[in-house]
């Protein structure tokens, strides 16, 4: 993930918290988006991490990367069903429950699939 632009405060680019002061103290932990030359940051609840050691373990792609990364799942012959959706999958929704976290439901009946890490997870 790319290093925070210095002299500037971070926030996360989905709800708002101040990850970074201007002096570049954390404020919160966070992770970068891992696609090149994104710059956009998350807490980790947002980002669908618990925990630092959890997020140094895995990727991240921020909304306006994620559709990108879907792309990918379907041409190793997965299927995923973009929407407008503030999440940008059809069937997925931020969890009202637990921060962080995806849910996803089936359309017919709106049986729910379980509650997953990221929306990409949970589309999948």
């Amino acid at each position: 993930a790319p290093a925070a632009p210095a002299g500037s405060a971070a926030t996360c680019c989905e709800c708002g918290t101040l990850l970074d002061d201007e002096a570049g103290e954390v404020m919160a932990p966070s992770v970068g988006c891992d696609a090149g030359g994104c710059t956009r940051w998350a807490c980790l609840a947002c980002a669908g991490f618990r925990s630092e050691a959890e997020a140094g373990r895995k990727t991240w792609f921020c909304t306006l990367h994620a559709p990108a990364v879907a792309v990918v799942a379907e041409a190793e012959g997965l299927r995923l069903h973009l929407s407008r959706s503030s999440t940008g999958y059809a069937g997925v929704s931020k969890s009202t429950h637990c921060t962080g976290r995806f849910h996803a439901r089936h359309k017919v009946g709106g049986r729910s699939l379980g509650s997953f890490g990221s929306a990409v997870e949970a589309a999948v």
